[in-house]
């Protein structure tokens, strides 16, 4: 009786949240998932034990400050090309709720029309603790750790100690693996607690800097070792990850079993060689986005692939037909005019941003920075002040600032010394100007926070008839 019980309820739970979805959907307010999966906890908050259950073996969590949404995505497309039917909140709703809606959404699609089930789902920081046990993931994928919207998670420090609680040993017949970046001296208590926990750990990373890049000035925090000493570095990558050390207690940054080159980065895209060091493999992959994360993200994907047992064939077919999505670097063309949409939403990101765009062509790129401060976007923008917006001086034909914060903006370009810089409080006028300043040819470059990306894409796609990000 008390299964049968269980049994409605998960069904009608996942029934009515199905009916939000649509209203949702019908409305225009959105894909739903996240209402559709607040209405199924409400009424069954065992279902995520369920979707646990029936995603595995191939059930993967993807986690991290920046690049989970484009690393669930590239997985995604991976376990696709070897045959699984795969469901993933691929439009970032990363909060629990947003994954049992990406599985609900999924029962009433083509993820559960025949073949083998996958589960690829990108998790918010903060609840990893939680779905990792309550949905015991085959999978977890720890990209960087640093500095995000204080005034929601706190220091990462807290963070990460929740991260390194929440690995338990492999229950009997259960598949469990790490999969942690080398690169970021913040992860190490994850390689050590999963080593502890006789969890099977495997790690990524690059095997040097580019050339291109070694000048970049990043405003970074003292990096302290576990034991209480300030790490060293024979080489920094990207901000805080690099080849690290600390010279008191001997920690250090493994080498990485797979590692990456980058051999290009140009206005299409970004070249990298990759190796799987345990099999001796090596491929060189083409990535249509631009700058370093996009590396570490190929990385981080080739590292779970290398523990779901596909091989770099399978990676390198996906990879080339990859797409950039949900504002990550997406592209749409409007007459013969570029429009790029990034995500920023702090300085680590935002910095990872303007490396890609000083190897562009200057006279050929507009720039429009929109900042919002909704509880999305973090109430405190001050991190604006973290990111090297002096970097961009000489590299713009046109700049433009909008959004809720666009004064902001306004005055922190000003102190970087950047020139002619145009402020519009309106989105869709500010985009209007920066579209007509342009010759054919060129790109418009609109860096965005988090709500102000969602009102851009919208904007962006009925300029161009694309459909909404939920289909």
């Amino acid at each position: 009786m008390i299964v049968l019980i269980g049994y409605m309820r998960l069904t009608l739970g996942i029934l009515l949240g199905a009916a939000g979805m649509l209203i949702s959907r019908l409305t225009g307010r959105g894909g739903g998932l996240a209402v559709s999966g607040l209405i199924a906890e409400v009424i069954a908050p065992d279902i995520y034990q369920h979707v646990g259950s029936t995603l595995k073996p191939d059930l993967v969590f993807v986690t991290g400050t920046n690049g989970k949404t484009s690393t669930t995505n590239l997985i995604s497309e991976i376990l696709a090309a070897k045959g699984a039917k795969v469901v993933s909140n691929h439009s970032g709703a990363n909060i629990a709720r947003g994954i049992s809606g990406a599985y609900i959404s999924s029962l009433f699609g083509s993820a559960f029309g025949g073949g083998a089930r996958a589960g690829v789902f990108e998790v918010d920081e903060a609840v990893v603790p939680q779905l990792a046990t309550a949905m015991r993931p085959s999978v977890q994928v720890f990209l960087n750790l640093s500095r995000d919207q204080l005034d929601r998670y706190g220091e990462i420090d807290r963070i990460l100690d929740n991260w390194v609680k929440s690995i338990t040993k492999a229950r009997p017949g259960e598949e469990q693996a790490l999969v942690v970046n080398a690169d970021d001296p913040r992860l190490f208590p994850l390689v050590e607690g999963g080593n502890q926990s006789e969890v099977d750990v495997i790690t990524f990373g690059l095997e040097e800097q580019p050339s291109f890049w070694k000048d970049f000035d990043y405003a970074t925090d003292r990096e302290f070792c576990v034991c209480g000493t300030i790490v060293e570095y024979r080489e920094r990558f990207s901000g805080h990850l690099g080849d690290w050390f600390c010279s008191s207690c001997g920690r250090h940054r493994t080498r990485p079993d797979v590692t990456g080159r980058i051999l290009e980065s140009s206005q299409a895209g970004t070249t990298v060689e990759v190796s799987v060091r345990p099999v001796s493999e090596m491929r060189v992959f083409y990535v249509p986005q631009l700058g370093e994360y996009p590396a570490y993200n190929l990385l981080a994907a080739a590292a779970a692939a290398f523990k779901l047992d596909i091989n770099l064939d399978v990676v390198e077919g996906s990879v080339n037909q990859a797409k950039a999505k949900f504002g990550r670097q997406e592209q749409f063309h409007y007459d013969d005019k570029v429009i790029r949409i990034w995500l920023a939403k702090n300085p680590r990101g935002l910095d990872e941003i303007f490396k890609a765009l000083i190897v562009k062509e200057a006279k050929r790129q507009h720039l429009l920075f929109v900042l919002n401060s909704d509880v999305q976007d973090g109430k405190d923008v001050s991190w604006i002040y973290d990111a090297n917006f002096e970097s961009l001086r000489g590299r713009y034909r046109s700049l433009a600032v909008s959004g809720f914060r666009a004064s902001d903006l306004s005055l922190r370009a000003t102190v970087a010394g950047l020139e002619n810089i145009e402020t519009c409080d309106d989105i869709g006028g500010a985009m209007r100007a920066s579209l007509d300043a342009m010759d054919g040819g060129e790109y418009l470059e609109i860096i965005a926070s988090y709500t102000a990306m969602l009102e851009i894409r919208s904007i962006v796609a009925k300029l161009t008839d694309t459909a909404p990000f939920w289909k």
